[in-house]
């Protein structure tokens, strides 16, 4: 894609149709014409063939030290368990989750946004929204600390950026400037709008028609339809960007969550476990 009005023309067109283009590769997906794990085969549907154009340039400009996140908490929907039952295990890994199939294990739990200060209140009403606890229960939460193993990974912020405009003609009108301003400045144009533009992309993974909330009583053929784009992402992710995880915006509150694609990249903390009364 050239970055000039007509470059910038497609692009914003390519987003305007980037939620029929999550459906037809979520239809690709469940017919088995590709699977979520089938990278190059990926790379040749419409979703994932400009999405990878971007995020091989950009996604250093996202990758977050997993140490550099303070807090990671994890919630149970019990009263009273030991540590042990915060640690996501293989065998009991039966469902279909958001990023990961039936059959592995990845660690999911809430974390702060980069940046800002102590918002344990903020992570906690997150991981209550995520586990479904129900009003007038208790539950249990636990912080979490990299291990050694995971001292050295990186996770990447898929978040996207609030400022940037949704509206088609709004989103080209502030690329366009933003571009005008760059070639004002005598920048790097090229490096700086395709920050911008992967921005855009995560963006669209935290819209209303791609990162829905799903309903947890649904069958498992279900959310597996539902969520075999996600699985499809997390592998690209993984494999293609060597990462060890992503923070995305959760569905059921503001928010952001944590997955990492190997729960030994973090253990609990002793002496963090409390019990919270859902209101």
């Amino acid at each position: 894609m050239k970055l000039n009005s007509a470059g910038l023309n497609e692009f914003t067109h390519i987003v305007s149709v980037m939620s029929k283009y999550w459906e037809q590769v979520k239809q690709q997906l469940n017919e088995g014409l590709v699977e979520y794990d089938d990278i190059s085969n990926l790379l040749e549907t419409n979703f994932f063939k400009p999405f990878d154009d971007m995020f091989r340039f950009t996604n250093q400009h996202f990758k977050i030290k997993l140490p550099k996140i303070k807090y990671i908490y994890r919630a149970v929907n019990e009263s009273h368990c030991n540590y042990e039952r915060f640690v996501p295990k293989l065998e009991y890994a039966k469902e279909h989750n958001r990023m990961n199939p039936k059959g592995k294990a990845y660690f999911y739990g809430g974390v702060q946004a980069i940046g800002y200060r102590n918002e344990k209140d903020r992570i906690i009403n997150t991981c209550i929204k995520e586990i479904r606890a129900q009003p007038y229960s208790t539950i249990s939460i636990c912080r979490f600390k990299p291990t050694i193993m995971g001292k050295d990974i990186s996770v990447i912020d898929i978040c996207g950026d609030d400022t940037i405009p949704k509206v088609q003609d709004e989103l080209h009108e502030y690329l366009f400037n933003k571009y005008k301003d760059l070639m004002h400045q005598g920048r790097d144009v090229f490096e700086a709008i395709s920050i911008e533009l992967t921005k855009v992309y995560f963006n669209i993974f935290s819209s209303d028609q791609i990162f829905r909330p799903i309903d947890k009583s649904i069958s498992e053929q279900e959310k597996l339809r539902e969520y075999a784009p996600f699985h499809a992402l997390a592998n690209y992710i993984e494999k293609v960007g060597n990462y060890g995880g992503m923070i995305f915006r959760s569905t059921v509150s503001d928010g952001r969550n944590l997955v990492l694609f190997n729960p030994d990249y973090v253990t609990y903390i002793p002496g963090t476990m409390e019990a919270v009364r859902v209101s």
